[in-house]
């Protein structure tokens, strides 16, 4: 996550490069195709936890922690 005026966002490129894949996984454009963003969980407050619907598809970001 990065933070942009105050706020924490997730980073641009890493959403559009899954949002890539599923669409070109989504050959038939029929929105059956999804996609998971992961990131490692740090110690930071606040982590990604979000689901967005994109051109019919479903991308969701989550955090894993790998203890």
């Amino acid at each position: 996550m990065q933070v942009q005026y105050g706020v924490h966002t997730i980073h641009s490129n890493n959403l559009y490069q899954i949002y890539t894949y599923v669409k070109i996984y989504d050959k038939d454009k029929n929105g059956n195709a999804a996609g998971m963003l992961l990131y490692a969980k740090t110690d930071e407050i606040v982590l990604p936890h979000n689901t967005y619907q994109m051109d019919g598809n479903v991308i969701s970001v989550d955090t894993l922690d790998l203890k």
